[in-house]
This record gives C-alpha cells, structure tokens and sequence, in this order.
C-alpha cells in the first residue's frame, strides 16, 4: 500500500510537470511547489523523527480479574514537526500461561503539542500474566507516502486472576479436616513411640523394647510394633502444569489455576494451614510456598501465573519428588487435567495420601 502511494506521488508530480510544460495553466506551476514542498517537508520529518520519539504502552492497572476490561494507553511523543507525522504500532498481547497469543494496531496521527494518546481495551477470558509488547513502530508522513521503521520498545505486564468461586469446591479433605487425624503419615512408618503404624511378625535383629507382649501373649507369636512417622505439614496442594500434548490448551490451564486458587483460599477459609506448590518450566525447578492466610496466597499467584502450562516429560508428582524439601506432607490434593493421573501419582502416594482433583473442561 505505501508502494503504491509514493508510486501516485510521484506520478502526480509528472502529471503537474507535463501540464505545466504543455499547457497554459497558470497556477499549475504553484501546485507543482506545494506537492514537491509537501514532499520534501515529509521526508524530512520522517528521517528525523528518531530522534525525538518516544512510545510507551501503559496500563491503567497492573492486576484485574478474569473478564474484566483493563484500558491500555499507546502514546507517542515527539517535536514540533509532529503535525506532518503519524505513527502506527504493532501490539502483541501474550498470555504466559496458556501460550495464546493475540495481535493489534494502533494508529496515533492527532499530535497537539507534540503528544498523542490513543485509548485500548484488553479482556482476557483466561487467567494469567499477560505481557503486552510493542512488536513495531511505523512512522509517516500524515498521508502515507514516506514511512521508516523504529526499534520495539518495552510494553506492560498485566496479571489476570482466577475470578474467584462464589462457593468452594467440597473436598473431604477439606470440609471434614481433623487436624489430629492426620497429625502422622498414613503411608510411612517412622520413630515415634507414642504412636503405632503398624504390627507385625516378629523378625531376628528387632529390638525386644518394640515387642507387643500382650498381644504376643495372646496369639501365642511374638509379634512388634512399628512406630509412627509425625508430619509437620498436613495438606500439600499440587497443581499439575505439565501436558502431554504438544500444544498447551488455554481451558485447562485456566481451569487448574482457578481449581488450584480455590482449594488453597478454601483450605484458608477453615483454618488450614498448608502448602501449594507447581514445577515451573521457564525456572526449572519445583516452586513451593507456605500458605496461612489470604496474603499468603496472593503474594503466591505472580509465580502461578507467569509459569506456562506446557509439555512437560514429567508429571508435576515426578517433579515433586525430585524436590529437595523434605516430604513431611501427611495429605495431597492434586489439580490434574491428566487422564492417568492415578497412576501418575502411584510414587507419591507412598509418601501420603493422594486426593485427585480433576478439573471439568467444556464439552
């Protein structure tokens, strides 16, 4: 298109050329200065508009829920030969989380003491952190015909909550939480006296103090006890950020981040102490936090959400227990789209007790 308006200015000027030369016209020769005036005035003004432009993108908030509008503004600030110029800026919206990716234009043309401000909107129907760069700068004259590229700038961060469940999700876990009955480890015994996991047969090399002689005395077998592992932790919340598939999908990203948020403010609500924890890609390790309260988890969500859901080898269990932090947790609730998510929590399970919770997509 801008070939094409420089190939009619030129035109244009030849047109006035050759009646000016072939013809008696006499303004004709005034209107060839104005055009070749026009031309060399925007020329100039393009080249040198480098030089003093400045673009930014800027939000009017740095955080919103999902489905809210946030209105973005695209200025564009230069000198005083801004009235001869327009500027054209190519947007890129990103969603780090789900992967999606969305393009717009802005055209800033109306300087008034060398400023211009254009207003956007931006909605997003997912949650996450979206990262809105400026992916060109085109700057020309105010009728097309000149035009130049400029450097990208930097743009904006927008992070897009979960819009937060009216009504939690009814967990057992959760709804029916005793913190005594999950004061040790279901799965794992360990040292401490005053609890027992388990009986069993006696075997040579067990110490005599774990005896069990009144129940030996009764079978007529000496049998032992096998003492309690204590758990500091008592629910761990996982969510599974890892696909199979080698496209990410948007819905299911969504959908843990929002099941994830509320099973922790839900745990929160009853007094829960607990942990949360996911395997981030872009940092390569497994991100863990302690949550007591509201503040807790919303110091929490930048992480969550800036961390893509993509195809990940290993399963967010996998990825867990290669975490360095002790496995003290007594039980997991773990926010999986997976349809083999019992199997993939078989090694954890061993560690406590696994509660999957699955996330329903659309039909």
């Amino acid at each position: 298109m801008r070939k094409q308006k420089k190939a009619a200015y030129i035109s244009l000027l030849l047109i006035e050329s050759a009646l000016y030369l072939f013809t008696d016209i006499n303004f004709m020769g005034y209107l060839i200065i104005c055009t070749a005036v026009y031309g060399a005035a925007g020329a100039l003004a393009v080249s040198m508009s480098g030089k003093n432009l400045r673009v930014q993108i800027t939000a009017g908030s740095s955080r919103c829920r999902k489905g809210d509008e946030i209105e973005m503004t695209a200025e564009a600030e230069t000198g005083m030969i801004a009235r001869l110029l327009c500027v054209s800026i190519r947007l890129e919206a990103e969603n780090i989380l789900t992967g999606q990716k969305h393009e717009a234009k802005a055209e800033l043309s109306a300087f008034k003491n060398g400023k211009c401000r254009v207003k956007l909107g931006l909605c997003s129907s997912y949650c996450g952190q979206i990262e809105i760069r400026i992916k060109e700068i085109t700057v020309s004259d105010c009728l097309g015909i000149f035009c130049r590229q400029m450097d990208a700038c930097a743009g904006a961060e927008i992070l897009v909550f979960p819009r937060g469940a009216e009504t939690f999700p009814e967990i057992e876990e959760i709804e029916h939480y005793d913190m005594e009955s999950y004061k040790y480890s279901s799965s794992r015994k360990g040292d401490d006296v005053s609890e027992t996991f388990s009986i069993r047969a006696y075997e040579p090399g067990d110490s005599a103090r774990y005896i069990h002689w009144k129940l030996s005395g009764k079978t007529g077998e000496l049998v032992v006890k096998e003492l309690s592992l204590p758990v500091e932790n008592r629910l761990m919340i996982i969510a599974d950020k890892g696909s199979a598939e080698e496209q990410s999908d948007p819905e299911a990203a969504d959908k843990i981040t929002e099941l994830f948020e509320a099973l922790s403010r839900a745990a929160v609500s009853r007094g829960i102490k607990h942990k949360i924890g996911w395997y981030d890609c872009r940092a390569g390790q497994f991100e863990e936090y302690e949550i007591n309260s509201e503040d807790d988890i919303l110091q929490a969500m930048p992480g969550l959400l800036s961390s893509p859901h993509q195809k990940d080898s290993q399963t967010a269990a996998e990825r867990y227990l290669q975490h360095g932090a002790d496995k003290d947790t007594a039980v997991y609730l773990y926010v999986t789209d997976s349809q083999t998510a019992e199997e993939d929590t078989g090694a954890l399970a061993e560690y406590g007790k696994v509660k999957i919770c699955a996330i329903q997509k659309n039909k």
